[in-house]
């Protein structure tokens, strides 16, 4: 199985997550993270996943999974082993057209989760096609050392000087971008030096971007 790589907008979006244990309470705060609206559907809940319904932060249905559940979703996330379970689950979400994963069975899935590194919103993910967790797991610990808060530090001070320029103007400024990427602006992050980060700033776009 190949897949295609993509980033989902989840924000106001219905997600449901079948089963509210350990796992999909990882999946939960990912979800509520990228501004999803969460439905829980479980008979019994993860106790912090009882105290996000009670803040509100989701919706949480204390029973097991029934058709319908699905309706009105975008999105579909389950973890079961229970066969018939799963393929009600396909079912449904192939008659209502909801993309669906079904954790550690992607016989039964739309999309898969990869591994990912973080920071802000400088994105890095990491697949193996669900054939070697064990792998994307190690690579992803390498890139987490090898890439630390500063990506997400200077991907938010591009993205401020990219809003600046009106969008009929961006390309002409791509050389700026790529030299000014290339340019010891990392490491003046790195050792949060301001004046420095201004200088480079200034040095490659002008004053006003400042």
């Amino acid at each position: 199985m190949r897949y295609y790589p993509i980033n989902l907008d989840l924000k106001g979006k219905k997600v449901v997550v079948i089963g509210a244990g350990s796992v999909a309470y990882r999946k939960v705060l990912g979800l509520i993270e990228a501004g999803a609206v969460v439905e829980v559907v479980a008979p019994e809940s993860h106790p912090e996943l009882k105290q996000l319904a009670q803040k509100g932060a989701i919706r949480l249905k204390e029973r097991g999974y029934v058709t319908g559940d699905l309706r009105g979703a975008f999105a579909a996330i389950a973890a079961t082993d229970d066969r018939a379970l799963n393929l009600e689950l396909r079912d449904e979400a192939t008659s209502e057209n909801v993309l669906l994963n079904i954790v550690d069975k992607p016989e039964f899935c739309d999309f898969v989760f990869p591994a990912k590194v973080a920071r802000g919103e400088f994105l890095l993910t990491i697949s193996t096609g669900g054939g070697s967790p064990a792998l994307a797991k190690k690579i992803r610990e390498e890139l987490e050392a090898q890439f630390g808060e500063e990506y997400g530090d200077l991907t938010a001070l591009l993205a401020g000087i990219r809003a600046k320029i009106p969008p009929e103007e961006r390309r002409k400024y791509e050389e700026k971008f790529s030299l000014f990427v290339r340019s010891p602006i990392l490491e003046a992050i790195r050792a949060n030096d301001s004046e420095k980060i201004r200088s480079l700033v200034r040095d490659h776009f002008g004053e006003e971007f400042l």
